[in-house]
């Protein structure tokens, strides 16, 4: 005898309303890995000048050295919204295309490639390493010549 069952469920043992999230979220997914409608945040976040973003992790007390050159939409949800609540604390929403308010980021009106953004954190990782460096080699030119072995 079958036991009258109060929930319809696929063959996946899924209910209609998990069915449909699940499926929505997978539509999402493929929109952002064909970058039809990857989000603008993430070109916004590595335009942005090195002392607001340093600004900004600071209020929102998160490590510099990784997320200075991070893609946000990568990070989990705590640092993205603690992020968030720093831009909004410093007033920089306008920094973003996308903008947020108090309880979400917005979606940008245009949006960029994904291989776009991973060639400008690229570029910018090796700016950045360009630059540290010319500073180490400037260090040691200054120290002058020293005896081997110091």
């Amino acid at each position: 005898m079958q036991h009258p069952n109060t929930e319809q469920r696929n063959l996946a043992g899924l209910t209609p309303s998990e069915q449909v999230a699940l499926n929505t979220a997978g539509c999402m997914l493929l929109r952002e890995l064909f970058g039809k409608t990857s989000s603008s945040l993430n070109v916004d976040w590595l335009a942005i000048d090195t002392t607001r973003k340093t600004a900004i992790l600071t209020i929102a007390r998160q490590p510099r050295d990784a997320l200075m050159h991070a893609t946000l939409s990568a990070l989990p949800h705590q640092q993205r919204e603690a992020i968030r609540l720093a831009v909004i604390a410093l007033d920089y929403q306008k920094l973003f295309r996308c903008g947020c308010d108090t309880k979400a980021w917005h979606p940008a009106p245009t949006t960029r490639a994904i291989g776009d953004i991973e060639r400008l954190k690229k570029e910018r990782t090796k700016k950045m390493q360009m630059k540290h460096a010319v500073l180490a080699a400037n260090q040691i030119v200054q120290s002058g010549p020293r005896a081997i072995g110091q």
